[in-house]
């Protein structure tokens, strides 16, 4: 057997081994900001040895399940962490449409996201893209000319958006005008209809007569 088919045999034996049902029946999402964080602290704790002290941490991520909008807070929350603690979130989709929650992971963190074409050459790509280090992929070209996909996830829905409102406090993104934000509380002013606009346009303009000096 090849060491690609060998690799993916062995990780359909570790899906298989852990449960992805509920105890209802119902399919378990994939948690990725679960993993993400878990890892995090791994490497909090691998920190604080002396052999760990210079090195330079990285997470290596597969996935092959589509991004769950709902996790959309808890993972840009982990990969925030992982970009103040200077760790690299590496990724490697296998999915059929590009993820974009590891595209942002790979980019902001400094990491390498790459979606195999071929899976049977999977060890190949392993090799050629994530076993170079930090040091080393400064020399290297990678993904050329792949665009990330920055889209954000309203608060509200959870559900992908390309335009949405945000808060001025809390920078939450909502899909629609909402009156009170709902994660900081925050009240907003109401939007000013075009008429509004213009009938507060013509009082500024008359104003009122500033005093000599």
């Amino acid at each position: 057997m090849l060491p690609s088919s060998m690799m993916l045999q062995r990780l359909k034996e570790l899906n298989r081994k852990h449960p992805n049902r509920g105890k209802g029946g119902e399919p378990l999402a994939p948690a990725l900001s679960g993993a993400l964080s878990r890892a995090l602290c791994f490497l909090h704790k691998a920190s604080k040895t002396r052999l760990s002290r210079n090195s330079r941490p990285r997470i290596l991520c597969f996935m092959v399940s589509p991004d769950q909008p709902a996790e959309y807070v808890s993972v840009m929350n982990a990969i925030f962490s992982a970009q103040r603690s200077n760790v690299s979130i590496d990724a490697c989709y296998m999915g059929k449409e590009s993820s974009s929650f590891l595209q942002q992971a790979a980019h902001l963190t400094g990491g390498t996201y790459m979606k195999p074409e071929l899976q049977s050459a999977l060890l190949q790509y392993l090799n050629m893209a994530f076993a170079a280090d930090t040091a080393t992929r400064g020399f290297l070209t990678e993904n050329a000319g792949q665009a990330v996909n920055f889209k954000a996830s309203c608060f509200c829905h959870r559900k992908p958006i390309d335009l949405g409102f945000v808060c001025s406090v809390c920078l939450a993104v909502f899909c629609q005008n909402v009156k009170e934000c709902q994660i900081c509380g925050t009240h907003f002013m109401p939007l000013l209809t075009k008429t509004q606009k213009r009938d507060e346009g013509a009082t500024a303009a008359q104003g009122s007569a500033l005093p000599s000096k």
